[in-house]
């Protein structure tokens, strides 16, 4: 999934409601089959010496969640020494010429940006066919042509005079303001004037710009387009605009006082500040 659609929350969630405990590693380009098996540990009259790895501890721990963070990275002499790990036999083959087995509820899991994304790789087919794989996206800008996009729902909270609105409240709002349907009931949500309403419409255009943003820049990281943009509009930043429409009206103005201090390129800068203009 793409960067900040909620990949490691879901892994969270999941931890959460069956009441497992959760274990990362972080992947990367350098990491080494040693990062692997065996960890480092000092002593005053020892001196340095090796124990197993946090891996290998939870690899035992009847109902952990071990998750590989951005697995696509790993080096292939390291992905090759998990592969033992990742289909039926679930062990770890170790130098020492041990055999670690997995704990039969212990749940394995791998978190990956998209191949386009700098610093990363294709994940390997040895990998994939032992996998259930998943994508995970940012919310769709519609969800139906009688509610509202899922990221609406998230940013609603965020903003005053909508935050005390309950979910279901705030769907029937924004047919009536964004969706034109009359026959939602929305409108004893609006509250007197414009308000509620024209704040509605304003996390519309929240989205929608986020949304070309990204599409820009999946066109760019794909060779779609030749236009250089390499900001990664995440939900962080549209919570973060949508806060900062509290105590700034010009909803694109608050967009650009989040976004563009954020772009240090100045061509993809003007050119992310041209598709905010345009929305």
């Amino acid at each position: 999934g793409e960067a900040v659609t909620g990949k490691n929350v879901l892994v969270d969630m999941f931890a959460h409601f069956t009441n497992r405990e959760t274990f990362t590693f972080s992947c990367n380009f350098q990491t080494e089959k040693e990062d692997i098996t065996y960890a480092f540990k000092f002593d005053p009259e020892r001196g340095t010496y090796t124990v197993d790895s946090r891996l290998i501890e939870m690899l035992q721990t009847p109902g952990s969640i071990i998750v590989f963070d951005e697995i696509n990275s790993l080096p292939p002499g390291v992905m090759k020494m998990l592969n033992p790990l990742f289909d039926y036999r679930r062990s770890l083959y170790l130098p020492d010429g041990r055999i670690i087995k997995a704990d039969p509820t212990v749940v394995i899991i791998g978190l990956m940006n998209p191949q386009h994304y700098i610093g990363v790789k294709p994940l390997s087919q040895e990998v994939k066919s032992r996998s259930r794989i998943k994508f995970v996206d940012y919310p769709p800008e519609k969800r139906g042509a009688k509610f509202a996009p899922d990221e609406a729902m998230v940013l609603h909270k965020y903003v005053n005079g909508l935050e005390e609105l309950s979910d279901d409240e705030f769907v029937a709002l924004w047919d009536f303001a964004v969706n034109n349907d009359r026959a939602s009931g929305g409108e004893r949500y609006a509250g007197s004037g414009e308000t509620r309403k024209e704040l509605c419409k304003r996390i519309a255009t929240v989205i929608k710009t986020a949304n070309k943003v990204r599409e820009a820049y999946k066109a760019f990281r794909t060779g779609a387009s030749a236009d250089i943009v390499e900001f990664v509009f995440s939900m962080r930043e549209t919570i973060d605009i949508a806060t900062e429409m509290n105590h700034v009206r010009d909803v694109k103005q608050a967009i650009n006082d989040i976004v563009l201090p954020k772009i240090s390129d100045p061509a993809e800068r003007d050119r992310v500040k041209t598709i905010v203009d345009n929305v």
